[in-house]
């Protein structure tokens, strides 16, 4: 398991975060909880409101939209990149489904631990959505 240590350092690196303040990501790691999955797991499906913010941190998720064209390949999610994120933020509807294509370990920090954070540090919030709108999702899958 990763310590608060490991948390941090790793967000420090993922895009989306990566410009945050370091007591930003001190405290998104403090609620951010590792979970490994196997090949083949679901995390969410499209059309579902994500109740968490993912970050991949090991392996690799296969994000395939519905009622698209069947014969696109699925996006796939790789270390660093955070999935969904501005349907998290925005507590949207996603157009993909998410499935671990190897085992993979992800950071899962839950939406209601987001929104608090977000409530009380509105530059944290003011950096989440300029690193999602402004790189145009760079490391962010869907």
């Amino acid at each position: 398991m990763m310590s608060i240590v490991e948390k941090v350092l790793f967000l420090t690196r993922a895009p989306l975060t990566a410009r945050c303040a370091t007591d930003a990501l001190a405290r998104l790691g403090a609620v951010a909880h590792e979970r490994e999955v196997a090949a083949g797991d679901a995390l969410f499906a499209a059309g579902e409101c994500p109740d968490a913010l993912w970050l991949v941190v090991e392996g690799a998720v296969a994000l395939e939209r519905s009622g698209g064209d069947a014969t696109a390949a699925p996006m796939t999610a790789r270390p660093g990149d955070a999935l969904a994120p501005l349907e998290t933020l925005g507590a949207a509807p996603v157009a993909a489904s998410a499935r671990a294509v190897a085992p993979s370990r992800l950071l899962r920090i839950a939406r209601a631990d987001l929104d608090a954070l977000l409530d009380e540090d509105g530059e944290l919030a003011r950096v989440l959505f300029a690193a999602v709108v402004s790189e145009g999702c760079a490391g962010a899958a869907i």
